[in-house]
């Protein structure tokens, strides 16, 4: 069957299809059933169309930030967090788990960074704030010296590290996002083995992660946007590990809610310990 130019009946966006079947408009995101009835007889539109982009029924399809050079840079950037947001269900069922990497470490390198100078800047207030109503500084009487660990109640010391890791954005953020990309996919991919749920390789783990890490870029909302950030984008694992790998959901709840729980543990059994000796040291 030739192809035929429809519109998209959210957007109204100009589309070339071939064979009847389902597909996903790559303007807003919607899916939509084509029949094969003609919707429109207009010539079809010039190769630089922002939307003239053909695709196959059910296929894997290139993300939006992966076909920048034809959307535009920012427009493929903004298009690919749009479609995390309004549908993330439809865009990591058609997430090509075989694609190189190169598009989607850039993608979370950006706006992870833009999230991490953010935090940052938000967590440097926070300490200003503190400091300037008077908590933090010494030691409070009758609690133990936490020695080494008494830096971090010192607000001249917390407020010359924090502007240290905001001047240090331009090389500190990206190493940080790329190092927490390798390790979080790493992590993710051994637990959806365990749970046994993985039908992809690593690359096909670390693509949902990179393209759900965009949501880091929720930090620029004022102190509260971290805490947006970590849950959103946990959510967003597990939808993209379950269409990327074709498991079921209970699986990649586990693979996700699992290693955080070990953390949690680990963490808590760790500062009793750290504070036992600490008091125990002190008498």
């Amino acid at each position: 069957m030739s192809e035929q130019i429809v519109k998209c009946p959210s957007c109204t966006a100009q589309l070339n299809v071939g064979a009847p079947g389902r597909y996903r408009c790559p303007a807003c995101g919607h899916e939509f059933q084509y029949t094969g009835e003609v919707q429109s007889q207009q010539p079809q539109p010039p190769r630089s169309s922002a939307y003239d982009i053909r695709f196959t029924p059910s296929a894997p399809q290139a993300t939006p930030f992966e076909r920048r050079d034809e959307l535009g840079f920012v427009s493929g950037m903004f298009q690919t967090l749009k479609q995390t947001i309004v549908d993330p269900v439809g865009f990591f069922r058609s997430l090509d788990p075989n694609r190189p990497m190169g598009s989607a470490l850039l993608y979370v390198v950006i706006l992870g960074t833009i999230g991490y100078f953010f935090g940052v800047l938000w967590a440097f207030a926070q300490n200003m704030l503190m400091g300037s109503v008077g908590m933090g500084g010494a030691t409070p009487p009758g609690m133990p010296d936490m020695g080494v660990f008494g830096m971090f109640q010192d607000p001249h010391f917390m407020r010359n590290y924090f502007l240290v890791m905001l001047i240090g954005t331009p090389i500190i953020g990206p190493l940080s996002v790329l190092m927490n990309a390798f390790i979080t996919s790493a992590v993710l991919h051994l637990f959806m083995i365990i749970f046994r749920g993985r039908s992809q390789d690593f690359w096909a783990t670390m693509r949902v992660y990179c393209y759900a890490g965009g949501l880091n870029i929720v930090q620029v909302v004022p102190f509260v946007g971290g805490f947006i950030a970590v849950i959103w984008m946990g959510v967003l694992y597990i939808i993209g590990l379950k269409q990327v790998h074709q498991t079921t959901y209970g699986k990649a709840v586990g693979a996700v809610l699992t290693p955080i729980g070990l953390l949690l543990v680990f963490c808590c059994v760790g500062t009793s310990l750290l504070v036992g000796g600490i008091m125990a040291a002190s008498f």
